[in-house]
């Protein structure tokens, strides 16, 4: 039962750490562009740059706190 414990808390840990790194990515690559660049869609696509980064932000909230029965840091709505 303890190794089972140590490998969940292990399990966590590294998926606390992988969503920091690809929030860390996002604002990398994205901290730069303008307004104009983050709302625009390119051909072929139905979404803006921006609009993904909040559906990037909202799955993953879902996926850490909801499931985890913690309260969301975001709008149910999104």
């Amino acid at each position: 039962a303890a190794t089972s414990a140590h490998n969940t808390d292990t399990t966590r840990m590294r998926s606390i750490e992988m969503l920091r790194a690809i929030r860390a990515a996002f604002r990398r690559n994205t901290d730069e562009l303008t307004t104009e660049e983050l709302l625009f869609i390119p051909a072929g696509f139905r979404n803006n740059i921006l609009w993904h980064l909040g559906h990037v932000v909202a799955t993953q909230q879902n996926l850490h706190y909801n499931f985890a029965g913690l309260p969301l840091n975001v709008s149910e709505e999104l």
